[in-house]
């Protein structure tokens, strides 16, 4: 049971960082695996979900634009466990994580479930919980696959978990603005004029973006009460995760996809395998692009060989790694602070969109305030910087689905397009 939370950051996981956030998620995975340094290969959702799919970081899948389509060549996870006999049922809310986009390449059923405006993850449990049904009778193995998009922006007040409102301004109004400023940027203007908010409003756009995920700890706990009740959770391995964070005004930015900083790459990921408790917490940074083959690994099946990413250790690991993001333009308009990041478990580089690199020694700096030029720990951060060049745009226009009105339309009120 794969399940991917868009949009969350990892500061707001009470099982990671946060006491008292997600009581559900941080109760159900007390006896499970907590990653405390887990990243995502890119900041918004297409090319970060295509790396969790095909263990490959965005410079080699290509797969960089909104509504780009998943290489039919490439060898996804579901494709791998339903050649070794799986039933594979893969659901998203997300409009960009489709079957049409090339994302269901692998599964027996791929659905997409949008049931605006408030319901979009009881509807998700509801339609993965029918699949289940209809496939209990299968003698095979399951591999469930859920996109949430809980709390995505425009962030959405749900009674008695989102704070009440003290502004006069109404919520809907407010959160438009978050994606309002993500259309200037993709024309290449620098911090809108749109992100100017107040710190009344900048605390209302923190409390929706907390009831969303609480109101998502809520749906998760009602699904994983219908998955016990079928008796699935006994023998399942489940992982839950993000494709990436938000910015919640750190560094002046707001919603995602246009920087490499630690609130839009640094996601959680908890993991309970099969069998009896195996409580750990892994210090040592890893990679989401290292799941797929992580999964394959601990079910004995072989990964394909364009897996190009090693798998992440289930379990504590004490080896000192550096794992890596990057951000590719969609196109040469399309303003980016950063292309390229390495961390490791105190360290960080980022390299700017014109090739600066600044150095952050995150034990003493967690919010990326001070740059360094040139730290002591500067050289194993610039040998793990992978041996290709980030292409700064595409050079021919990238295979994209084509959407109706109707689709444009939800993907504009989501921040994706105009």
């Amino acid at each position: 049971i794969l399940i991917v939370v868009d949009t969350l950051r990892v500061d707001r996981v009470g099982a990671v960082a946060a006491p008292g956030a997600t009581p559900f998620l941080a109760r159900w995975f007390a006896d499970g695996i907590v990653y405390e340094r887990a990243y995502s290969a890119s900041s918004w959702t297409v090319p970060s979900i295509a790396s969790l799919f095909l263990a490959q970081f965005p410079a080699t899948h290509q797969v960089r634009v909104v509504n780009a389509i998943l290489p039919e060549d490439s060898a996804t996870l579901a494709e791998v466990l339903t050649a070794h006999g799986y039933v594979g049922g893969g659901f998203s809310t997300n409009l960009e994580i489709t079957a049409d986009a090339g994302f269901g390449q692998g599964f027996d059923t791929f659905g997409l479930v949008f049931r605006p405006p408030k319901d979009d993850a009881r509807a998700l449990n509801q339609a993965a919980l029918e699949w289940l049904d209809e496939v209990a009778g299968r003698a095979q193995p399951i591999f469930l696959y859920l996109q949430y998009m809980e709390p995505h922006s425009p962030y959405r007040p749900h009674p008695g978990l989102t704070a009440p409102s003290t502004l006069a301004t109404d919520d809907t109004v407010l959160t438009r603005r978050v994606n309002g400023g993500a259309f200037l940027l993709r024309d290449g203007q620098p911090l809108p004029a749109a992100w100017a908010f107040t710190p009344p409003e900048l605390e209302r756009l923190r409390q929706l973006y907390d009831g969303e995920g609480a109101y998502l700890d809520a749906a998760l706990a009602a699904l994983f009460a219908a998955l016990d009740e079928r008796g699935l959770l006994r023998d399942a391995l489940v992982v839950v995760t993000a494709d990436h964070g938000e910015q919640l005004g750190e560094h002046g930015m707001f919603s995602h996809g246009n920087t490499l900083f630690e609130e839009t790459i640094h996601v959680p990921l908890l993991i309970r395998l099969p069998g009896a408790p195996q409580p750990a917490r892994v210090t040592e940074p890893v990679t989401l692009a290292g799941l797929a083959p992580a999964v394959l690994q601990h079910l004995r099946i072989l990964a394909p060989s364009a897996f190009q990413v090693p798998p992440l250790p289930l379990g504590a690991s004490a080896e000192p790694r550096y794992v890596y993001s990057e951000l590719l333009k969609e196109s040469p308009e399309f303003l980016l602070l950063h292309r390229q990041a390495v961390m490791g478990r105190s360290t960080k580089l980022l390299v700017a969109e014109d090739g600066r690199q600044q150095f952050f020694d995150l034990s003493a700096d967690p919010g990326e305030g001070h740059a360094l030029d040139d730290p002591d720990f500067a050289i194993p951060l610039r040998d793990a910087l992978p041996p290709w060049t980030v292409d700064p745009s595409p050079t021919s226009p990238p295979a994209r689905i084509p959407i109706d009105d109707v689709t444009r339309e939800r993907l504009r009120a989501l921040g994706y397009t105009h």
